[in-house]
């Protein structure tokens, strides 16, 4: 089958090399492909790089067409994620909402397969309303994202619901909580950038620096294994799958991994108002069902994932 995986960031990256391992036929559209960055996930020479703004909807239909795209993995969001939403609102929510639409809507057109959309843990977390204990005509009876990336996430998976109730499309959404793991580009999340300077600086003899964030951390090459197993799952009863590890990592059981991981690293706290602004996890994902219908279970836990994470910096990256 032909996978097209948009954005060719952290995440797509390793979505596309688990399509390249299951012998798929993989194209990657983005608005701005960091070649450097791929290139230390994947071989260039196995997959089609395409540069093309999913805001356009003909590059969109272009890439489709031209490509023989049977099914599309929309991982594109807003760079920087939650922390992005604040600095470029207008941006992310043009980014986040316009995306999956045109997605959906040449799915609809161009009869494909299926659609997996990249969703995330925020709409369990950092939530507002609620008050009114879900009872009808009551103003505050929603529980709803207290942010805009959570926001835009949430009409995402409802447009894809939509258009699965009344066009016959085949979607799909997945789930993640914090995603961190092997890029060297732009782009990234804040704990991704966080552990990779984390991994630089010990790697480089430098005292290195932890933030303050309680989240659920999922490894790049898990998250890239369960959108892959999305994809191509059959006989599905739900559309809706948590992608995760299962586990709520505190700020100072991530320390203590980090100086398991690294017995000699020279690490301290500080203080950030990024890591202020995040949604504090309070309680793991359910992976259940996920588990039962895709047969996806995490193969990292946070210290398998930093010494893979240190691996890959020391072969790809450090001089």
């Amino acid at each position: 089958m032909a996978v097209l995986v948009t954005g060719a960031g952290p995440i797509g990256a390793q979505i596309a090399r688990c399509e390249l391992e299951r012998g798929e036929k993989v194209a990657v559209l983005d608005v701005s492909p960091q070649l450097d960055a791929l290139s230390t996930i994947l071989q260039l020479e196995n997959i089609r790089v395409i540069k093309g703004n999913i805001l356009e909807p003909f590059d969109l239909i272009r890439t489709i067409r031209g490509e023989g795209i049977e099914s599309v993995i929309h991982t594109v969001a807003n760079p920087g994620h939650i922390w992005g939403g604040y600095s470029n609102p207008y941006e992310a929510l043009k980014i986040n909402l316009m995306g999956i639409a045109n997605v959906l809507e040449a799915a609809r057109v161009m009869d494909l397969k299926r659609v997996v959309f990249i969703s995330s843990d925020a709409l369990y977390h950092g939530l507002t309303g609620g008050g009114d204990k879900f009872a009808f005509g009551r103003e505050n009876a929603y529980p709803r994202p207290s942010e805009l990336y959570g926001t835009a996430k949430l009409a995402g998976e409802d447009i894809g619901l939509n258009y699965a109730d009344m066009f016959g499309i085949d979607f799909v959404t997945v789930r993640y909580p914090a995603v961190f793991g092997p890029w060297p580009g732009g782009g990234s999340g804040l704990p991704s950038r966080m552990f990779y300077e984390i991994v630089q600086n010990h790697a480089n003899g430098k005292p290195a620096k932890l933030l303050r964030i309680s989240a659920e951390l999922l490894y790049s090459k898990d998250a890239g294994r369960g959108a892959s197993m999305a994809c191509h799952a059959t006989d599905l009863k739900d559309r809706v799958f948590n992608i995760g590890v299962g586990k709520i990592y505190r700020p100072e059981e991530v320390m203590q991994t980090v100086l398991k991981a690294f017995p000699s690293i020279k690490i301290a706290f500080e203080d950030s108002a990024d890591a202020d602004r995040a949604p504090k996890a309070t309680a793991a994902m359910d992976l259940s069902r996920s588990a039962e219908q895709l047969g996806y279970q995490p193969q990292y836990n946070l210290e398998t994932a930093l010494v893979d994470l240190m691996d890959w910096y020391k072969t790809t990256q450090k001089k």
